[in-house]
C-alpha cells in the first residue's frame, strides 16, 4: 500500500500543484540575505527613542516589506492539531530544525530556508502522521461528517477534501480541485479496497502543500484578499491556522473594515490560544523559550511566568511594562522554598514579594537563566542579554567567544568581584562597565532564581548586589526593575520586538515611521491588547507591500 500510495502522491504533486510552486520559488529568492558584522566590539550610545502619534501606524504601507514566511515548527504543530483534532507531537522528531534567525523569533521569514533535508523531513513526518490518522476511521468520519458507504463512496470522500482542505489550505476549494482529488486520489480506495487510502494520500499532500506549509502571499502591492487577511490575524494573535469562524468571516467578506477585523481580534484575544501565543512571543523575546530550567521545577517556572503574564495582560490588561515590577508572583510550596518566599499553602496561589525583591517577571526563574553558565550566574554575560533584550542596546559585534567558555575567569578561589575585573581593564571597560554593572546589581538572584546572600561554595564572599545603568545606582532587583519600566527607551525597545514578532523579519532604518508610531500607541493605551488590537486595525492588515 506504502509505495502505491508514494506513487499516486507524487503524481498529484505533478500535476495538481505545478503553479503553486511557482509562486512558491518566484517569492522565495529575495529574502535570502546575510548580515555583515563589524570588527569593533565598542557599544554604540543609545539613540534616544522618541514616540510619535499613532496615524503612521495606521497607514497601508505601516508593515513594509512582507515575505513568504514558512511555517515555524510550532505554528505547524499547533495547525495540525487545530485542523484535525489529533496531536502531531508524537511524530515531530521527524521534522527538520528550524534555522536561527535574525531577530529573537522564529518566524523570521529572512531566515526560514528550505533543503533538501526539510524536504525529507517534512515527508516522513506527513507519512507518520496521516499513517497513524487513519487507524481510526471515527477520526475521519468526526471531521467530514460521513461515514463511507463503501470503499469509493465519492460524496463522502468530497465532503472530507471540502470541509477539511479548507482548514489546511485556509481558503475554499474550488469545484475544479475537489474534482482533481476525486479523480486523481480517490482510485487509490478503489484499488486497494480502502477508502481511508484515499485519505492517508490526502492528508499527506496537504502536510506538504505549499499553501500549508507557507504563507503564500503573491507579489505586491496590491490588497489582500479576505482569506489572506484572516491568516495574518489569525498567526498574529493565536500563532496558528484560521479557525471555521475566521474562514467563514473572509467567505462572507467581513474582514475589510476596522469595525469588521477588531471584532475578530476581540474573539481570539479571548482565547486560550491567544494566551499561548503571547506567552511565546514572551519567552522568545526574554531569552527562556528554550532554556535548561531546575530539574523537576521546569514545567512550574513556564508556568508562573504564563500566569504572571496573563494577568497583566489579559485579566487586568494592565500597563504592559508593570511586568517588571509587578509585586506578586503565583507559586507553590515547592516555588516558594526555593526562592525564599512566604508559602502560599497547599495550593498554587499569589504571593506577595518581600522589601526590594519586587520585580514582576525579572524575579522568575525563567529570567534568571539569562546569560547563566556553570551552573552560576555569569554578571557579564546577563547584563549582556538584559542590555540588548530589554534596552535595545547594541554591541557592534558580539561578545568574543571567549568569554566564560571553558572556565570562569580569574582565581576559583577569589569573590566574583575581583574575578570579574574586565571593568577595570581599559581595552574592555567600554562594554563591560555596562554588562558587568547591571550583572552585578543582580547577583542575589542565582541562576535558577534561587535568593542566596553569599557566592555558591563561598561563604566567605558577601554578595552585595550594587549596580549602576548610565550613571544611576541602583541596589537589587527592585530597583534595578524601577530603572527598566521608567527608561525611556524600555517602551520602545519593546514595541519594536512586538513588530519584529508581528511582521515576521528583523526591523530597519525604513520602519522607524512605523515604530516610533507603534511606540507611541503603547504611550496612549499602555496595554498590549490594544496594541495587537492597532496591529490588526490598520489598513497595513489589508495590504500586501513591495
Amino acid at each position: 500500500m506504502k509505495n502505491k500510495t508514494r506513487f499516486y502522491f507524487k503524481r498529484f504533486i505533478l500535476i495538481s500543484l505545478g503553479p503553486v510552486l511557482m509562486i512558491l520559488f518566484q517569492n522565495c529568492t529575495p529574502f535570502i540575505t546575510v548580515e555583515q558584522s563589524s570588527t569593533s566590539s565598542f557599544p554604540t550610545p543609545l539613540p534616544p527613542m522618541n514616540p510619535t502619534s499613532p496615524a503612521a501606524l495606521y497607514e497601508q504601507s505601516a508593515f513594509g516589506k512582507t515575505g513568504l514566511q514558512r511555517l515555524t515548527n510550532k505554528q505547524l504543530l499547533l495547525s495540525i492539531e487545530s485542523i484535525f483534532n489529533y496531536s502531531p507531537l508524537a511524530f515531530s522528531s521527524n521534522l527538520p530544525i528550524d534555522s536561527p534567525t535574525s531577530t529573537y523569533f522564529e518566524n523570521d521569514f529572512e531566515s526560514l530556508s528550505v533543503t533538501d533535508s526539510h524536504i525529507q523531513g517534512y515527508n516522513s513526518f506527513a507519512e507518520s502522521y496521516a499513517t497513524k490518522f487513519i487507524e481510526s476511521p471515527s477520526r475521519v468520519s468526526a471531521l467530514s461528517g460521513c461515514t463511507p458507504s463503501n470503499d469509493t463512496d465519492v460524496n463522502c470522500f468530497s465532503q472530507f477534501v471540502s470541509r477539511v482542505g479548507r482548514l489546511a489550505l485556509r481558503r475554499n476549494l474550488t469545484a475544479s480541485e475537489i474534482d482533481n482529488y476525486i479523480n486523481k486520489i480517490l482510485p487509490i480506495a478503489g484499488s486497494e479496497n480502502n477508502f481511508y487510502s484515499a485519505i492517508q494520500t490526502t492528508i499527506m499532500i496537504w502536510l506538504q502543500h505549499p499553501e500549508f506549509l507557507y504563507r503564500i502571499e503573491s507579489e505586491g502591492p496590491r490588497t489582500l484578499n479576505q482569506f489572506e487577511i484572516a491568516t495574518r490575524i489569525s498567526f498574529l494573535i493565536v500563532g496558528t491556522t484560521p479557525d471555521k469562524i475566521l474562514l467563514d468571516a473572509a467567505q462572507n467578506n467581513q474582514l475589510s473594515t476596522e469595525a469588521q477585523r477588531l471584532a475578530q481580534a476581540d474573539r481570539l484575544l479571548d482565547t486560550i490560544a491567544a494566551k499561548r501565543n503571547i506567552s511565546s512571543f514572551h519567552a522568545q523575546w526574554l531569552g527562556y523559550e528554550n532554556s535548561v530550567l531546575l530539574a523537576g521545577m521546569e514545567d512550574k517556572m513556564v508556568q508562573e511566568t504564563s500566569d504572571l503574564i496573563d494577568r497583566v495582560v489579559f485579566e487586568t490588561d494592565s500597563d504592559w511594562l508593570k511586568l517588571f515590577t509587578w509585586n506578586q508572583t503565583k507559586i507553590d510550596a515547592e516555588l516558594a522554598t526555593h526562592y525564599n518566599l512566604p508559602s502560599p499553602g497547599p495550593q498554587s496561589n499569589w504571593v506577595s514579594y518581600p522589601a526590594g525583591r519586587a520585580a514582576g517577571i525579572l524575579s522568575h526563574g525563567t529570567f534568571a537563566r539569562l546569560g547563566a553558565k556553570f551552573n552560576d550566574t555569569s554578571p557579564t554575560l546577563r547584563g549582556y542579554e538584559i542590555y540588548k533584550r530589554l534596552f535595545c542596546g547594541v554591541f557592534t559585534a558580539t561578545i568574543p567567544a571567549s568569554v566564560d567558555i571553558d572556565n570562569q575567569p580569574g582565581s576559583p578561589t577569589d569573590c566574583k568581584v575581583d574575578r570579574y575585573s574586565m571593568r577595570k581593564n581599559p581595552t574592555c571597560s567600554a562594554c563591560h562597565s555596562i554588562t558587568d554593572n547591571i550583572g552585578f546589581g543582580l547577583e542575589k538572584q542565582g541562576a535558577f532564581g534561587e535568593w542566596r546572600t553569599t557566592e555558591p561554595g563561598l561563604p566567605r564572599c558577601v554578595v552585595e548586589d550594587k549596580g549602576s545603568y548610565e550613571s544611576t545606582d541602583f541596589k537589587g532587583l527592585e530597583e534595578f526593575a524601577n530603572i527598566i519600566s521608567n527608561h525611556p527607551n524600555t517602551a520602545a525597545c519593546a514595541t519594536k520586538q512586538l513588530f519584529e514578532f508581528s511582521i515576521g523579519r528583523k526591523s530597519t532604518n525604513t520602519d522607524e515611521r512605523t515604530l516610533k508610531a507603534l511606540h507611541g500607541q503603547y504611550i496612549e493605551s499602555r496595554s498590549l491588547k490594544s496594541l495587537f488590537k492597532a496591529l490588526i486595525k490598520s489598513a497595513a492588515m489589508t495590504y500586501k507591500g513591495e
